[in-house]
């Protein structure tokens, strides 16, 4: 038997979040407020249950099985599911459904049980703890907020609501002076890549409609220019050519840096693989990548012998990373 004292802690990263306010009455977005109220009202994790597609024949769907109201650091942190119809993986019974929460240790109790019972599987898990101003999650990074945005908003009926990754400052230069982003393929981009022609409000572009590969436009180029070469095929033109799209933009004179890091958050957001967006300085330095933008914490957390993070543990460190943004904000006001 595994020694507990023998498990080496897990690094876990927490990604930071801006909850926009777009209450004008109000000085926050009061999504804690609003997400806390309807938690406490449903009576069941089945209310919770949002159906992603009614023409979804797996019919998948998202909910908050779990949740704490931690009064100290006035957030909730909560346990994010996705389940589907199967038998295939960890099983959520009808029994689990009915209870106003359950946790992921319920999950393990029943699957060591062998309940036979299986109307849902649970297909993935994840964790996220907010307040009114942010929220900060282990969301895997090469996935998008957008689903959790999506869930909360409908779940608390605020189609306005929205989630925009919290920038930083590269070392050593300032987020004015990032005049370029480089866009290597494949990647996931927005279909407008280029200014927005809003001058009023943001000076990008954040509308993300569908993935783009770069080298299929330069391979269509290089086809028509080689129409007389029969033996040379896509697939060989696939394996020389790596696209690259280099996208300049400015940040306005007028425009604070707190607004600009919010426009560059805001772009960043629908982006899944951040490996393959980079800015380039102005100053002649070598090129940062998206993901070195964003604001992040890496935790120790502890784990179960079975391999499971320790729930409290990781409560404790959102809550903490969530004072941390706080007090960061009122350094920079």
């Amino acid at each position: 038997m595994t020694d507990t004292k023998d498990i080496k802690p897990k690094k876990v990263t927490l990604r930071a979040f801006f909850i926009k306010n777009p209450n004008l009455t109000t000085a926050t977005s009061e999504v804690y407020d609003n997400l806390l109220d309807r938690l406490q009202k449903s009576e069941t994790t089945e209310e919770r249950c949002m159906l992603l597609n009614v023409e979804d024949p797996n019919k998948e769907k998202d909910l908050i099985s779990y949740y704490e109201d931690l009064n100290i650091s006035k957030s909730i942190f909560a346990t994010m599911l996705r389940i589907a119809p199967g038998e295939d993986a960890q099983h959520i019974t009808d029994e689990l459904l009915k209870r106003k929460i359950f946790s992921i240790d319920d999950l393990e109790n029943l699957e060591e049980n062998k309940l036979e019972i299986t109307p849902a599987i649970c297909r993935d898990h994840y964790y996220f703890s907010l307040n009114n101003e942010y929220l900060v999650t282990n969301l895997p990074g090469n996935r998008t907020i957008t689903n959790l945005q999506t869930y909360i908003g409908w779940f608390i009926k605020n189609e306005l609501l929205e989630f925009t990754p919290i920038i930083i400052p590269p070392t050593d230069t300032k987020l004015s002076d990032l005049k370029g982003i480089v866009v290597k393929d494949p990647i996931n981009t927005p279909t407008s890549t280029s200014v927005s022609n809003d001058k009023s409000n943001t000076n990008l572009s954040t509308t993300h409609e569908k993935s783009i590969r770069l080298n299929k436009y330069v391979i269509n180029i290089i086809k028509d220019l080689l129409r007389d070469n029969k033996t040379l095929q896509e697939t060989e033109l696939g394996q020389l050519i790596s696209a690259e799209l280099l996208i300049k933009f400015k940040k306005p004179k007028k425009m604070s840096e707190d607004e600009y890091k919010k426009i560059l958050g805001a772009y960043l957001k629908p982006v899944a693989d951040l490996d393959n967006i980079s800015f380039r300085p102005t100053n002649g330095k070598s090129i940062i990548k998206g993901k070195d933008l964003l604001k992040t914490k890496i935790v120790d957390i502890d784990v179960t012998k079975t391999g499971k993070i320790s729930e409290p543990a990781l409560l404790q460190e959102m809550s903490k990373f969530l004072i941390e943004l706080k007090l960061d904000e009122k350094k920079t006001t």
